[in-house]
């Protein structure tokens, strides 16, 4: 039996060329069932890896079709590991959706493509160190010159047959003891132990509904956590739950890129 791989990235970030690179011809094109989005499989060359391309899209979120259709693919599907491709130009904007994915809490794997234009243009990203950081595999790649792509398979097999998932995110205080709170109400009155806990919290947190279809609250629960998002929410002078949860995301990507790295 094959084993599922979900491919995820921003618009325009070299997915495609990826996916190519990694499938050759073993590809199927077709649509997603009730929508009229694209849907590319096809095996990884030399494994038994079933990739799914999935829509670009920059964040897990119930706005478009595409986020839609990611969203279900991710907690219905439930793939053996997901392979985010970022593009290292746009560092800090690409790392926004990969925040999200590491809340899954599944084996994965960061290609970082387009190092040789970082490269070209004086900068550079150490993907060692955010590694040893994260507890996730950077790759740094170049999807149209092929290189370094190789190592992705190697990875991706080690991080599944290890089960070798994120670190916790370091979220600044407020959000962490907010997100904390909501998982334990969740976890408490579930049975299951591989749901993506962190991920439901952070979704619930930020007001997303859409999660409500996978994990089942009653009325109690929905309570506690609507009354830990409102004294979340009281600390911003907006009031506004999911801008809060945004800005928490983005200082963490903030401070990964521009903390020392150890070999600087």
């Amino acid at each position: 039996m094959s084993r599922k791989l979900a491919l995820i990235g921003n618009p325009n970030c070299g997915k495609t060329t990826l996916f190519n690179l990694l499938t050759g011809s073993n590809q199927y094109v077709g649509n997603w069932a009730g929508v009229t989005v694209e849907k590319k499989t096809g095996m990884m060359k030399d494994s038994d890896y079933e990739i799914v391309d999935l829509p670009g899209i920059y964040a897990l979120s119930p706005y478009s079709i595409e986020e839609r259709v990611t969203q279900e693919f991710l907690l219905e599907e439930n793939p053996d590991a997901i392979i985010n491709i970022i593009d290292g130009t746009n560092f800090e904007r690409n790392m926004y959706l990969t925040v999200q994915l590491i809340e899954l809490n599944k084996p994965m794997v960061i290609a970082v493509n387009m190092m040789d234009d970082v490269r070209a243009g004086g900068g550079d990203i150490d993907c060692e160190y955010l590694s040893e950081l994260i507890g996730i595999p950077f790759i740094p790649i170049s999807a149209r010159k092929a290189e370094n792509t190789d190592k992705i398979a190697k990875e991706i097999h080690h991080v599944i047959n290890h089960q070798h998932k994120p670190c916790e995110i370091d979220y600044n205080l407020t959000t962490r003891n907010a997100l904390n709170s909501i998982f334990a109400v969740i976890v408490s009155r579930s049975k299951a132990a591989d749901e993506p806990y962190p991920y439901y919290a952070s979704k619930l947190l930020e007001g997303d509904s859409f999660v409500n279809r996978y994990i089942r609250l009653d009325d109690k629960q929905k309570y506690e956590i609507d009354k830990i998002a409102k004294e979340y929410e009281e600390r911003s002078p907006y009031n506004d739950r999911e801008a809060l949860v945004a800005d928490a995301r983005y200082r963490y990507i903030c401070l990964l890129y521009t903390s020392p790295s150890p070999r600087d």
